[in-house]
């Protein structure tokens, strides 16, 4: 009775830590690592995305560049666009280029989205392009699913290196308390 009781406190914490190492991050407009948004966010393409970050990054701290041409973004197309930067400062904001991204299906689930390796979230809601700089995070993030006025999540783009980097112990924590139970039971036969 005492093994089976020692047995179930010992998953009770494991499952209880295994919920914490899961849970993730949700990412929001008006938090610290929001860069800014640039309407219209398309042609939705990786390569022009990669450009809508690479001006949000030159821009000057909350500042607005409305009809900018799209050859000075550059980007393909005739149209203006105008980018808005918060005023969230980053020690270094690394540029991106097409090679660095993942783009994610139409219509995907916010989250969770692994960020290991990523600099930059750009997700698109409606017609507008909104980018996060999450390069000083780590685990997984969740997008917003919706920010109002029928703008859903319609798909995001990750950039950044997908590099395997071990879980953070997560797992070696894990396989301690479960080590440490099945010591613990041993012991007490």
């Amino acid at each position: 009775m005492l093994k089976m009781r020692l047995l179930g406190k010992v998953l009770a914490i494991m499952s209880a830590a295994a919920v914490m190492v899961l849970q993730a991050s949700a990412l929001t407009i008006t938090d610290v690592n929001y860069l800014g948004s640039t309407d219209p966010g398309s042609p939705a393409n990786e390569s022009d995305e990669a450009a809508y970050i690479n001006y949000l990054t030159g821009m000057t701290l909350g500042d607005t560049d409305l009809d900018v041409a799209a050859a000075d973004v550059p980007v393909d197309g005739p149209k203006t666009y105008d980018f808005r930067r918060s005023n969230n400062s980053f020690a270094t904001l690394p540029t991106v280029t097409v090679d660095d991204a993942d783009k994610s299906g139409d219509d995907p689930a916010p989250g969770p989205i692994d960020i290991t390796g990523i600099s930059y979230i750009l997700a698109k809601y409606g017609g507008v392009a909104h980018v996060w700089y999450v390069g000083n995070l780590t685990g997984s993030q969740t997008l917003p699913a919706d920010l109002g006025k029928s703008a859903g999540l319609s798909h995001y783009t990750t950039f950044g290196e997908r590099v395997g980097v071990p879980d953070g112990g997560a797992t070696a924590v894990l396989l301690g308390v479960g080590m440490l139970g099945l010591a613990a039971l041993r012991r007490k036969s």
